[in-house]
């Protein structure tokens, strides 16, 4: 399981392992994801990609304050 900031889905619990997400898209803009296509993500937990503990650090530094959103979860039969 993972979290995702930014970014709208429908998710079937009960569907087959590879059909339980669909219709992902950003919230900003509300431009749909290609499955084809390939993305830059940040994880907050060790493995490959850029962690997001420090970008997030580095960001509110230079912001000062942030403000978040809960985005949207659509839940299919």
């Amino acid at each position: 399981m993972m979290r995702a900031a930014g970014l709208s889905f429908a998710i079937a619990p009960g569907a087959p392992e590879g059909a339980r997400i669909s219709d992902l898209a950003l919230l900003a803009g509300g431009r749909a994801l290609d499955p084809a296509e390939e993305i830059t993500v940040a994880l907050l937990q060790a493995g490959d990609g850029t962690a997001l503990e420090p970008a997030l650090v580095r960001y509110i530094t230079r912001r000062g304050q942030v403000t978040a959103t809960p985005a949207p979860v659509v839940v299919k039969g």
